[in-house]
């Protein structure tokens, strides 16, 4: 606290500030010997407490009163520039007023929530066809060591398989906003779901041919391998939304949906050789002789001769009266070359 002390005895001043010392709050500033220096300093220092003797307390006093008198005349030639202020200051509050109650909002937020995990398809194989080996020309030579049966075949193959995956569904950002004071309540949250899909076609095509000399079949071929793959992903996602306002309802549910295609196709090709254990090729047919008349069915082989036909063996239902057994590899040796490769990824989307 600021103090000035205005006495005309400098003895008086002194005895005064030196009593003031026990009182550490009052901080002394500035001393004047007359009531004109006085105010001069009070002007100065700007103080909170002034020791006035007596003597010059009417010359202060009149100082003190035409101070006043300013600032009453001050404040009466703004007090119509205040009041405009203070009017315009309330119109402000009254046209926002709204708006500050909207600023009081409670904000409840909930974790993310997992509605269904995430399901497996098993793949399924859908396509499986394999034709074996088809002959084209299929003839028995004998060379002198025994019957050696000559093949050319064709062969094809095609395989197909599907699965997939759904979820997991979620619901994730779960907000709810509370504004009491303006009857104002949101809540909002977004649902999303993740699917795919994958399916392999793989197609062989092979040509070749076998030679079969009792059992031992020797195998050599080639052809082209094609394998397309095709995964596919897609979503779907929902944000719904509703508003309570002063009893008014409002519910709003935008939906995306997307879907992407990466379908890739390869070539390859391909040679192989095989000895394989399997059934031994037929002795060559007897001979009928051609003459004139009917041949009585004699038992037992007939000795070939000379202008002869071979006899077809009996078949059931055009296929052998006995199943070959199961040809078993013995050795294999393979090739593979790839010839090239093609992929793609297209995507599209759509909200409503």
């Amino acid at each position: 606290m600021k103090a000035i002390i205005i006495d005309d005895e400098r003895l008086a001043r002194a005895e005064l500030r030196k009593l003031l010392q026990d009182f550490p709050q009052i901080e002394v500033v500035d001393e004047a010997s007359n009531a004109e220096e006085g105010v001069q300093k009070i002007d100065s220092h700007n103080p909170d407490l002034i020791f006035l003797d007596e003597r010059n307390s009417s010359q202060t006093w009149d100082w003190i009163k035409c101070k006043a008198k300013e600032a009453l005349a001050w404040l009466k030639k703004k007090w119509a520039g205040l009041k405009a202020l203070v009017a315009k200051a309330l119109a402000w509050l009254k046209a926002k007023w709204k708006w500050l109650k909207s600023l009081v909002k409670i904000a409840i937020r909930i974790p993310d929530q997992t509605l269904c995990k995430l399901h497996n398809f098993k793949p399924w194989k859908f396509v499986d066809l394999h034709s074996g080996r088809l002959p084209i020309v299929k003839t028995v030579v004998d060379p002198g060591i025994g019957p050696v049966e000559l093949a050319l075949f064709v062969q094809a193959d095609a395989e197909a398989t599907i699965g997939g995956t759904v979820g997991p569904c979620s619901l994730k950002n779960i907000a709810f906003t509370l504004q009491p004071l303006i009857s104002r309540y949101t809540g909002q949250a977004d649902f999303h779901v993740a699917a795919t899909a994958s399916e392999k076609l793989k197609l062989t095509g092979t040509i070749g041919g076998t030679a079969n000399y009792g059992g031992l079949i020797g195998l050599a071929g080639g052809g082209l391998e094609g394998t397309g793959t095709a995964n596919a992903l897609g979503s779907f996602a929902a944000k719904p939304r509703f508003v309570y306002d002063s009893g008014k309802i409002t519910t709003s549910v935008p939906i995306r949906l997307e879907f992407c295609l990466m379908p890739t196709i390869d070539l390859d090709a391909f040679v192989v050789a095989q000895l394989l254990a399997g059934k031994a090729p037929s002795a060559l047919p007897p001979p009928t002789p051609i003459v004139p008349g009917p041949i009585p069915s004699l038992p037992g082989p007939v000795t070939p001769g000379p202008g002869l036909a071979h006899s077809v063996p009996a078949t059931v239902g055009g296929a052998s009266a006995s199943k070959p057994p199961p040809e078993k590899v013995l050795e294999e040796w393979k090739a593979r070359w790839h010839l090239g490769s093609w992929s793609r990824r297209e995507c599209w989307g759509c909200g409503f």
